[in-house]
């Protein structure tokens, strides 16, 4: 994430501006068909399958629902890798694999060759080798972006996909929240915090906040998701309630070249952050 900085009335206040961007911060479901791996080993020459690939990952059609392919034949100490998983927000995700075998087996799943090991799944006996079950494990990832890796403990089953989710409540979920914004008093004077909402929204966290010192902070927990505007205003000179301030323009560090009108009043809006920092959208 990037930071930037406004400064107001001859004094700095710092934004780190961890606004949220729905687009690029939220991981709906992220499905990884076993067969479009990018790296493997495997312990047998040629394709047992005879099809989609020819390499000596053992590739067969499915008749699990949606069709396609799944990778069988697979022995213990097998693996496959898969390329660019993307976490946007560190928190709790659900690993999800669609297995299918007449007799079990564990499978393990980890993160850049191993250097992250995310833990072991049980594989059931769903059958039959086309009886396909869905089996999972919640794992804590921090945000980042990945290889992701799959692992044969034990053979004797196969794999249709596997599928990453985030956990109900964590990031990107429509109830999870996260702090992205911070707000530092860099006066020498107290600083006023407030904040309005777009109508029909509701954001609960204080309002009409005393930042009393220079340094002193407060962050907010934004919504991952629904929370469609919002404005923020710093103010200095308040009264006792943190009303009929006076407010600086929004510029930046002086050591950038920015200057600051001494008297004028301008409002302070996460709209106007943009100018300021582009990757940002509300």
């Amino acid at each position: 994430m990037t930071s930037t900085y406004l400064t107001l009335i001859k004094c700095s206040i710092y934004l780190s501006a961890l606004l949220w961007a729905p687009a690029s911060l939220t991981l709906q479901a992220a499905t990884f068909q076993a067969e479009d791996y990018n790296a493997f080993y495997d312990t047998t020459p040629g394709n047992s399958g005879n099809a989609y690939r020819f390499d000596d990952v053992d590739i067969e059609p499915t008749t699990d629902s949606g069709g396609g392919y799944n990778v069988g034949w697979i022995d213990a100490s097998e693996w496959l890798v898969f390329s660019d998983l993307n976490i946007p927000s560190t928190g709790n995700y659900e690993i999800k694999a669609r297995v299918a075998s007449p007799n079990g087996g564990t499978l393990s799943v980890d993160l850049n060759a191993g250097n992250i090991v995310l833990g072991q799944i049980d594989v059931p006996n769903t059958g039959s080798w086309q009886s396909w079950q869905t089996v999972s494990k919640t794992v804590h990832i921090d945000a980042g972006t990945y290889n992701l890796g799959l692992y044969a403990v034990t053979g004797g089953w196969n794999i249709n996909w596997l599928e990453i989710t985030p956990v109900s409540g964590g990031p990107g979920s429509a109830n999870g929240t996260h702090k992205r914004l911070k707000i530092i008093n860099g006066c020498n004077e107290p600083m006023w915090v407030q904040w309005i909402t777009s109508p029909g929204n509701t954001f609960n966290a204080p309002n009409h906040h005393r930042l009393p010192l220079q340094g002193s902070s407060i962050e907010y927990d934004i919504p991952d998701k629904g929370l469609a505007a919002m404005r923020f205003w710093p103010g200095f000179g308040c009264d006792a309630n943190g009303h009929n301030c006076r407010v600086g323009a929004s510029g930046g560090p002086a050591e950038l070249g920015f200057t600051c009108p001494p008297r004028a009043v301008h409002l302070l809006s996460i709209q106007n952050l943009k100018r300021h920092l582009p990757a940002c959208r509300v």
